[in-house]
């Protein structure tokens, strides 16, 4: 709780420059919204935060590798997010170009990885081995994927790099991207109820 905390009083802290330089101006402050729930929470609470000072405040969903493109042309007035595995170039090729201020970062932890549900280790006894799912690779087949099982990975645009994970092990697996992270979670859920 206190990472998150911190997360979310650096990213108010970080924006009140921005609420003190739109006072002069009738013109909205630019809010994009993505596909992941700690960036939408945050985006809003920060817009609200803006709203509360008298600020305009137009919230637009985004492309989130574009997004830093469009926060340099001016297009979208700041971002609160960026996942250094996914969006970490697009960043960093906005901020060489100019036009963009890294207003600076937390304390926040993130920890991407592999995983699984316990209820699946029942029916692939070898987990947490990644080598035990070709064994079980029917286990997880669809419709979709034919023999091979389904890899459910994020949206494509989250660059989570599944489809050269599986390639490079030599797993018997189809990459499927879930659209959205409501999506990816439904999924889930529906394997978990199957």
């Amino acid at each position: 709780m206190k990472r998150t905390t911190t997360a979310l009083v650096a990213g108010i802290l970080a924006t009140l420059p921005f609420a003190a330089l739109a006072e002069d101006s009738s013109d909205p402050i630019v809010i994009p919204i993505h596909n992941w729930s700690s960036q939408i929470v945050m985006s809003n609470v920060v817009g609200q935060l803006m709203e509360s000072l008298g600020n305009n405040v137009e919230y637009v969903t985004t492309d989130s590798q574009a997004v830093y493109e469009s926060v340099r042309l001016g297009d979208v007035t700041l971002e609160m997010e960026v996942w250094e595995g996914a969006f970490g170039a697009s960043f960093r090729a906005a901020m060489e170009k100019g036009g963009i201020v890294d207003a600076g970062d937390h304390n926040a932890v993130t920890r991407e990885d592999g995983w699984y549900p316990m209820w699946t280790k029942d029916a692939c006894p070898g987990l947490p081995s990644w080598k035990a799912l070709n064994e079980c690779a029917a286990l997880f087949a669809t419709a979709e994927t034919g023999d091979k099982g389904r890899y459910l990975d994020g949206p494509v645009d989250w660059l989570k790099h599944g489809q050269e994970r599986v390639e490079a092990l030599d797993m018997n697996f189809v990459v499927v991207n879930a659209g959205s992270a409501a999506a990816l979670w439904a999924e889930i859920g529906a394997a978990e109820a199957d």
